[in-house]
């Protein structure tokens, strides 16, 4: 029992850690993929209207890089998580880009 108990915490630790190594923002020429932790989001540029800045204590914890659709909803990129400790322009170069790239997505 006590090992069959480990094997599976030593699992879910190995699930765990592969997923937050591969938490990230990647662009396409057609979308934004946003891995998180627990699901990951394939968003077409043409539904994203606007990249906002992580928030120090977002609405329901989302904290990170926020990604606002032309729907109303927004989902957080927790990769860019704004931490107690970080300045407040932490991830701004990245949410420059975003917004950029964005703005030249749906320009073509």
């Amino acid at each position: 029992m006590q090992r069959t108990v480990c094997t599976v915490a030593a699992l879910v630790g190995v699930v765990l850690a592969v997923r937050i190594a591969r938490l990230a923002i990647v662009t396409t020429p057609d979308h934004l993929l946003v891995r998180n932790l627990f699901r990951s989001y394939k968003v077409p540029w043409a539904q994203i209207s606007s990249i906002d800045r992580p928030r120090l204590h977002g609405a329901t914890r989302k904290t990170g890089i926020v990604i606002n659709r032309t729907d109303g909803s927004s989902l957080s990129a927790t990769a860019y998580v704004r931490g107690p400790h970080n300045r407040e322009s932490f991830a701004e170069s990245v949410t420059n880009d975003l917004q950029r790239i964005a703005a030249d997505a749906v320009a073509q």
